[in-house]
């Protein structure tokens, strides 16, 4: 995986300076099965940051997590290796370097890593092969250079760095081709503070399968969620209602929000349209799953230790249990 600084052509013929993995943004899509063993060199080949790659959500040894500590400088690599060995899920991988991850992120450096059993899956009915969808949502500064400058006022240093127009998959204005059929779609909200309250234009409901540990054992209806940064999503959505030639818009809901005195700017809670599923043909499969595994849940019984982790926030610094 070599961290590098391109230009690539998000916006049509506009160029883009980002910071690519393997000349990619978001970087490349990292498929593993349980009982495997990830292996990878990371080159950091930018010209002066410093970069560590953290695997979010993957049970790693502290070795290879990507601690700020363990990051690289330019033209240095490191080794991981991570073995498998949790249930299939969605992950993702991102800069975790001290002082720069929001930066480094807001440039383009993540990708997507699927802990995944497509055998499985199909034997429960979920929706596999390209009805399996994954939406990495992120939210982007809009201005005339076509740049993603990450350049934080002191009131977003404190209240986050909120863009107006979103990209999914590295992809401005993203639309999918849709048939009336059951669709699963794995969300990651890869912005770096907004919060996502997803829901669809024409209020269609959801069927919520998994959350970031895998799938949950259940089938809750929603019309819409709450997405916080890093948080993953699986859901259910079928088109069967939607007319051939119809479209039905992902968006991120309004909601109330208490924004700081004098700032101007992209708030948290600001709609924000998402991305356009077009019904362009009949048809489909439609049959929902029938029940799917619970987790394995520890029994908090067993718990021989009982900690307190009071969150809180002071002078612009986020604190646990009173220290940053």
């Amino acid at each position: 995986l070599t961290v590098d600084e391109e230009s690539l052509e998000i916006w049509p013929g506009q160029m883009t300076s980002v910071l690519a993995i393997n000349g990619s943004v978001p970087g490349p899509t990292i498929r593993m099965r349980p009982g495997e063993v990830f292996n990878a060199e990371v080159r950091n080949q930018l010209n002066t940051e410093n970069v560590v790659l953290h695997w979010h959500g993957l049970l790693s040894p502290a070795e290879f997590d990507g601690h700020p500590a363990q990051a690289v400088a330019p033209g240095a690599a490191y080794t991981v290796s991570i073995p498998i060995v949790q249930q299939p899920s969605m992950c993702w991988y991102h800069s975790h370097t001290h002082h720069a991850t929001g930066s480094q992120v807001y440039r383009g450096l993540a990708g997507l890593f699927f802990i995944e059993d497509p055998e499985g899956d199909a034997a429960l009915g979920l929706p596999t092969g390209p009805r399996d969808v994954h939406l990495a949502i992120r939210d982007w500064i809009s201005n005339g250079s076509y740049q993603l400058t990450y350049a934080p006022s002191m009131f977003q240093n404190m209240w986050g760095y909120l863009g107006d127009t979103a990209l999914v998959n590295g992809t401005p204005d993203a639309w999918l081709s849709v048939d009336q059929g059951l669709w699963r779609f794995r969300v990651l909200n890869a912005c770096n503070a907004r919060v996502l309250r997803l829901a669809f234009s024409d209020g269609r409901s959801m069927r919520v399968v998994g959350s970031d540990g895998g799938l949950t054992g259940s089938q809750d209806l929603v019309n819409q969620l709450d997405l916080g940064p890093g948080q993953r999503v699986e859901i259910l959505v079928s088109f069967a209602d939607l007319a051939v030639g119809s479209s039905s818009v992902l968006r991120s809901l309004e909601f109330p929000r208490t924004p700081p005195m004098g700032h101007s700017g992209p708030r948290q809670g600001d709609p924000l349209d998402l991305m356009t599923f077009h019904v362009d043909s009949a048809g489909g499969p439609i049959g929902l799953p029938g029940s799917l595994p619970q987790p394995d849940f520890p029994d908090p019984s067993e718990a021989v230790h009982t900690r307190t982790f009071a969150l809180g926030r002071f002078m612009g610094n986020h604190t646990i249990n009173g220290l940053t």
